[in-house]
């Protein structure tokens, strides 16, 4: 499998997606997941903004984030460690949203475009008689270790699961798993528009 990519997840401490309080990282080449990273957010809002459902998720409490780093120390500390490789996510509306929603709270726009790409999307191309491709149910499946909701197990997953789809569509890149069910990389532009990687969408903000 070629071409390098980075497998991201978030999770976030309230309902609005400038909330991020963990990211979990794994670069993946040559097939393979090689470089893993993870680290707590303080997402910078009152505790009383803290969604106990969210909390009830993923287990991240306000004290555990009190040391952690801000958003955007932890994506120079993450993501910019890995310059021009592409994103992957599961479900990627929610986690580009959170890099967008992040960037905009901090005022910072990306020195160039960033593609990415979803698993799940994938996954609906290479198997399209599932029934649902949510994260926990596909690993079930095709036997995936998972520890849903801890961002480094959900980032490692995602890659696998997106290798395996490439994969089962006869594709040995990413690349050319996109070129064959007729998508593209999305993009997230430094002015924080975006598009979703349909190749006849159009860009959005």
């Amino acid at each position: 499998m070629g071409d390098a990519f980075l497998a991201i997840d978030f999770e976030t401490a309230a309902a609005g997606r400038g909330s991020a309080c963990a990211v979990g990282a794994v670069l993946f080449e040559g097939g393979e997941g090689q470089t893993v990273a993870y680290t707590l957010i303080d997402p910078q809002i009152p505790e009383s903004e803290w969604e106990p459902y969210n909390t009830f998720i993923h287990g991240i409490r306000p004290e555990d984030v009190r040391a952690a780093p801000r958003f955007i120390d932890a994506w120079e500390q993450i993501v910019q460690a890995f310059p021009n490789v592409p994103l992957v996510a599961h479900n990627a509306s929610f986690d580009m949203g959170v890099i967008r929603a992040e960037f905009d709270r901090a005022g910072f726009e990306p020195s160039q475009p960033m593609p990415y790409t979803c698993s799940a999307v994938l996954a609906k191309k290479a198997w399209p008689d599932l029934k649902s491709v949510s994260l926990p149910i596909v690993c079930e499946l095709f036997e995936i270790e998972l520890d849903h909701h801890h961002a480094a197990s959900d980032a490692a997953a995602c890659g696998k699961l997106a290798i395996m789809a490439a994969t089962a569509l006869g594709a040995g890149s990413i690349d050319e798993a996109l070129e064959k069910v007729g998508r593209r990389w999305g993009e997230i532009q430094p002015d924080l528009s975006y598009s979703t990687g349909y190749v006849r969408g159009r860009r959005q903000r």
